[in-house]
């Protein structure tokens, strides 16, 4: 990969990052929206329900979806679910953090197993909460250009396959092609 300029990670910057905060409430995603901004994170949209930010996540990505765990209608874990089942149908992935006052041993388990990929308190600083973000927009964004690198060689590996049943001079099949 040190060679591979697309998958070099001293490439990625905080500000190509795409973000999504989610809280109930409005002021808990403005100041997060606040802080990230101020550790360089430049796109940062917020919503207010996990139905709003699957609304925003389908009009553009996002790198990372930071959402609060207990939120009405539709909390955490299951925004997380969503989200996952998202992915899986547009071959992406999304770094998700939940955010929480409550920290006990079996919810972050829970979460883990559930398909988050971090668990911040609501009380962690401003820097802890970037670093985490930074992290988890890492992750994500080697995990989309993996994607995308095995979209190309599965793509690569039809035109061979193709090619060589195929005579190139005149369309008609091979000897190959006649063997199958």
């Amino acid at each position: 990969m040190k060679g591979n300029k697309n998958l070099s990670l001293s490439m990625l910057k905080k500000e190509e990052l795409a973000i999504i905060v989610v809280d109930d409430l409005q002021f808990s995603c403005e100041v997060v929206k606040s802080g990230l901004k101020k550790a360089g994170f430049s796109d940062v949209r917020t919503a207010n329900s996990a139905n709003e930010a699957m609304l925003l996540i389908n009009q553009r990505r996002a790198d990372v979806m930071l959402a609060d765990f207990w939120m009405p209608e539709m909390n955490g874990l299951e925004m997380t679910d969503l989200i996952r089942r998202w992915d899986e149908n547009n071959n992406r992935y999304t770094g998700i953090i939940l955010l929480t006052a409550e920290d006990t041993t079996s919810s972050i388990v829970v979460a883990f197993e559930r398909g988050v990929d971090d668990f911040v308190s609501k009380s962690a600083n401003h820097y802890e909460l970037a670093a985490r973000v930074f992290g988890a927009g890492r992750t994500s964004w080697l995990q989309n250009q993996l994607r995308k690198k095995n979209r190309d060689l599965t793509k690569q590996y039809q035109n061979y396959n193709y090619l060589s049943l195929i005579d190139s001079d005149t369309g008609l099949v091979n000897r190959k092609q006649l063997e199958r």
